[in-house]
């Protein structure tokens, strides 16, 4: 665990009401391997009073993991953790906080290059959809998002909010429903791994403005394989250089 990551996720700790309090630790303790997959958590009596928690918060702790596919409950054997084959997309940022690496569990910097493989093949598709249904009202509201992320670059937790804003502002205008719906579930999940990064993720290059500039002008001339061409051009020498920097500190 890199040092950033655990000054940002100690801060993040003191932040957390009673409910949230309770839930993190168990997150941690289940994905930090001290309940290993297909154990079974302690009894809810016991498990209360050993983190101070009365029977309801416990509850709606349980009922997030469950959620969140960590833990399952079952007949005659209590609550049973999950093998991390099962758990959901939102447990990642915790993952990258508590998780040890070892031979069956990938290291930080091997989730986050997965991480980006993912976002590059989620924003070719989107931009192809969305690049057939574009409007000029739909280029100016993604314009105007880009410049507030651009504002707001040396945040790091409100620039990856607003970034994400420019391609649901390009979504949303093309009626895209799926991929709105898509983009509002991981919304949280970015927010939460920037926060987790902490001071370790650095602002967005130069280009940044640019870059999605030449991406809305194709898009509205409905070029949806050279918008397509920008942005995975821009993403790929952004992913290798931002690989390069968390390399030396995570």
């Amino acid at each position: 665990m890199p040092q950033s990551s655990n000054s940002v996720a100690n801060q993040a700790a003191r932040q957390l009401s009673t409910n949230d309090t309770v839930f993190e630790t168990l997150l941690r303790d289940i994905v930090s391997g001290k309940y290993p997959a297909h154990t079974r958590l302690p009894a809810e009596r016991e498990l209360s009073k050993e983190l101070g928690a009365s029977r309801p918060t416990l509850r709606e702790a349980l009922r997030r993991l469950a959620q969140w596919k960590l833990v399952i409950a079952r007949w005659g054997s209590g609550i049973v953790v999950q093998p991390n084959s099962d758990w959901s997309l939102d447990v990642l940022p915790a993952f990258m906080r508590y998780s040890t690496p070892d031979k069956n569990t990938p290291s930080d910097a091997e989730i986050l290059a997965d991480l980006m493989l993912l976002r590059r093949g989620l924003m070719r598709e989107i931009l192809r959809i969305v690049a057939s249904r574009f409007s000029e009202t739909t280029a100016q509201d993604a314009r105007t998002a880009a410049m507030e992320a651009w504002e707001l670059r040396h945040d790091s937790t409100k620039f990856v909010t607003a970034d994400l804003e420019v391609l649901r502002a390009m979504v949303a205008s093309a009626n895209f429903l799926p991929g709105l719906w898509m983009l509002n579930q991981l919304r949280s999940i970015y927010i939460d791994m920037a926060r987790t990064l902490g001071d370790v993720l650095p602002p967005p290059d130069s280009r940044y403005l640019s870059v999605w500039n030449e991406v809305l002008d194709a898009c509205e001339q409905q070029e949806g394989a050279r918008a397509v061409d920008a942005m995975e051009t821009y993403l790929c020498e952004h992913d290798s250089r931002l690989l390069a920097i968390l390399g030396h500190n995570l």
